[in-house]
């Protein structure tokens, strides 16, 4: 109505020194932009309304992925929303680069609580420079469907599928309270798992360790901060191609409260961290690579010469 535009316009002028964003925070108009009088938005609020009104128009594709009978190939099965086990936004692609960052819940099996904590598991790949010259940003390509309250076995079988779909992708798994329990078993699986170079106080030299460290004790330099500041930065610049709905919702309810980043009351942000992780870590994406079959050479082919013993043919 006039009259509320009129009053809107004079808070505005009076109130908020000609700032619509401080009356935003000042006079929510919804119970989902509350928290913003109680704490401070970490990222651009442009940026987010933006990356909001992409995901509206976007639908993922809603499927599972099935596996050969030796588990050397994964097939994706499109299927109904209630049936998926998987989002994606944009099929495997040869000669790009990918990276999937697992966020696990913490403690093994999710299932108390009215809220439980949630498992992140998303898939980026890598900007890239098409053969016409084109560059094409950075862009979360799948995810394990939102909610995800599973005990870990059940995210390690699902993050192996994205793995092989994804042509073998480097994992970055989380060190949190369940983090070396999907480590242990995403290693028995055979995926790929990402190590960070730590600092040993002991022996004072670095040592390869499994998995990411999310923290912001002096021990490891404020890494927590650090991930969360690019994660601003790429948002901001809009470095990201993000059309993932459950994504843009934590993007608006990060907030700054008690000092640190973190999701406002009653909301989540595995996904933040999970993105964040995967974006200052996205140079490190690997190459899709093709599936290898080795076959056993032919009866008339084979001899004593040990050289002959490793050949392979790649299918």
């Amino acid at each position: 109505a006039w009259e509320q535009l009129a009053w809107r316009r004079s808070m505005i002028r009076n109130k908020c020194k000609f700032n619509p964003k401080k009356f935003d925070q000042e006079y929510p108009s919804d119970p989902a932009s509350c928290f913003l009088a109680s704490g401070n938005p970490v990222f651009d609020g442009d940026a987010v309304a933006d990356y909001k009104a992409a995901g509206r128009g976007v639908s993922p594709e809603y499927g599972t992925i099935e596996l050969n009978r030796d588990e050397t190939r994964a097939t994706w099965r499109p299927c109904g929303n209630d049936m998926a086990l998987f989002w994606r936004w944009e099929q495997p692609r040869r000669g790009c680069s990918y990276l999937i960052v697992v966020d696990p819940a913490v403690g093994e099996d999710q299932t108390s609580g009215e809220d439980p904590d949630r498992h992140s598991v998303l898939v980026l790949r890598r900007a890239y420079r098409d053969s016409n010259g084109l560059n094409h940003k950075a862009r979360l390509v799948a995810r394990v469907a939102p909610p995800c309250r599973v005990p870990i076995m059940a995210l390690v079988e699902w993050t192996y599928r994205l793995h092989l779909h994804y042509g073998r992708a480097v994992v970055i798994p989380e060190m949190n309270n369940s983090g070396l329990a999907f480590i242990v078993a995403a290693q028995a699986k055979g995926m790929s798992i990402w190590r960070r170079q730590e600092f040993d106080p002991n022996s004072g030299k670095k040592e390869a360790k499994l998995g990411w460290k999310t923290t912001d004790n002096a021990d490891y330099g404020g890494v927590r901060t650090l991930i969360v500041d690019g994660l601003a930065s790429v948002l901001r610049e809009r470095e990201l191609d993000c059309t993932c709905p459950h994504v843009a919702h934590e993007m608006g309810t990060f907030v700054v409260r008690e000092g640190k980043s973190q999701a406002a009351p009653g909301e989540h942000d595995d996904d933040i961290l999970a993105l964040a992780i995967g974006m200052y870590n996205i140079d490190q994406a690997t190459v899709l690579a093709d599936p290898v079959v080795v076959r056993g050479l032919p009866g008339d082919m084979q001899d004593d010469d040990p050289e002959d013993a490793g050949l392979a043919m790649r299918s």
